[in-house]
């Protein structure tokens, strides 16, 4: 599937240059090794695809090589994204999250109770950062004021918390 600039300018339509290149978007998908969310990042290939579409200069070299670059690079990027999200939020670990649903059955008091009971192995500032985040719902910028330390202090806590905590709830 090499396109000269001749063959992208004479294609129809875009529709028809999707045809061409879909076989293209799922290999750079497949190549990558992604297994979920297939449909959204070929989606995401689809707009990569436009955009090279757009940008074409035949004088920088073929279409379909300037075409997978601008594809592989929009698919990474968002699977980049996607994984800062997940790392940063305590919600990504289906195991937490399976907790938080059991949790929201209890009273508002007793939710508290069962939380603390989880964390009776932190250390009294992994347990601030629990206070002020999740029964405080506050951000880091909050907590750090409030406890006169930097943003990375407390994003130290977080991670030590997060990691004390899956332990617990993987010995479960």
């Amino acid at each position: 599937m090499h396109f000269s600039l001749m063959d992208v300018e004479s294609l129809d339509t875009f529709e028809t240059l999707v045809e061409s290149c879909s076989p293209l978007i799922n290999s750079i998908i497949h190549s990558i090794g992604i297994y979920k969310n297939k449909e959204e990042y070929f989606q995401i290939g689809l707009i990569a695809l436009w955009e090279a579409y757009e940008k074409y200069d035949s004088r920088k070299g073929s279409f379909t090589t300037f075409a997978y670059s601008v594809i592989h690079g929009r698919i990474l990027n968002h699977l980049r994204k996607e994984y800062r999200y997940d790392s940063c939020n305590i919600s990504a670990d289906p195991q937490v999250q399976d907790y938080y649903t059991q949790l929201s059955y209890f009273p508002e008091y007793l939710q508290e109770e069962i939380i603390w009971q989880y964390c009776a192995g932190l250390t009294d500032k992994q347990k601030q950062w629990i206070k002020g985040s999740i029964l405080e719902g506050k951000g880091i910028k909050e907590i750090a004021l409030e406890h006169n330390v930097s943003i990375e202090t407390v994003k130290s806590w977080r991670k030590l918390a997060l990691t004390n905590l899956r332990l617990v709830v993987n010995s479960i």
